[in-house]
Order: structure tokens, then C-alpha cells, then sequence
């Protein structure tokens, strides 16, 4: 797992995918990501030159969720009437 981190340091932040699992029963190597997300837990400081604030980041994760979601509606070919209503997917309460 050590390896996969000090590789990470080496990478563009582009080729780098965070993937967020809402539970961790049954997900193979999270043993292993637990143990080095706590041994990285205790360095001094980090290895990186690319930093994304979390107000930021929440944006492009928002942004990205809601592009596949459009994509995923308008590919559909269900619905059809609502389409011509509502084109745009939205998490707005309306």
C-alpha cells in the first residue's frame, strides 16, 4: 500500500481518481487503505504541490455527478413528454 502512495507523489493530480464508498463492509483492501490512511495520518506533513480547497473540490465533484447524471437522463429514451418540460436534471427542490 506504501508503494501506491509514494507512486501517487509521482503522478499528475490529473491521473488520480477519489472514489468515496458510503460503507466499508465487503470492500476488498480497505483493511490495507485503513492501515496506510492512518500510518500517512501521522507524518508531519504532505507530499504534494497540488492542493484543491474543500469548497472547490465539493464544486467539481457537484459539477461532475451532475454532468454523468444529465448525460444519463437525456440518453434515455424514456420520458420523453417530461424531457420537453424539464430538459435539465437538478437537485433543486422545485
Amino acid at each position: 500500500m506504501m508503494e501506491v502512495f509514494d507512486s501517487s507523489n509521482r503522478l499528475d493530480p490529473g491521473y488520480i481518481t477519489v472514489v468515496w464508498s458510503p460503507s466499508h463492509v465487503g470492500v476488498r483492501g480497505n483493511k490495507e487503505a485503513d492501515t496506510a490512511a492512518k500510518e500517512r495520518l501521522r507524518l508531519p506533513a504532505v507530499n504534494s504541490s497540488t492542493y484543491i480547497e474543500r469548497k472547490k473540490m465539493i464544486g467539481k465533484i457537484k459539477q461532475f455527478v451532475t454532468g454523468r447524471w444529465q448525460k444519463e437522463y437525456t440518453d434515455n429514451p424514456n420520458e420523453a413528454i417530461y424531457k420537453k418540460i424539464e430538459p435539465l436534471v437538478s437537485s433543486r427542490i422545485k
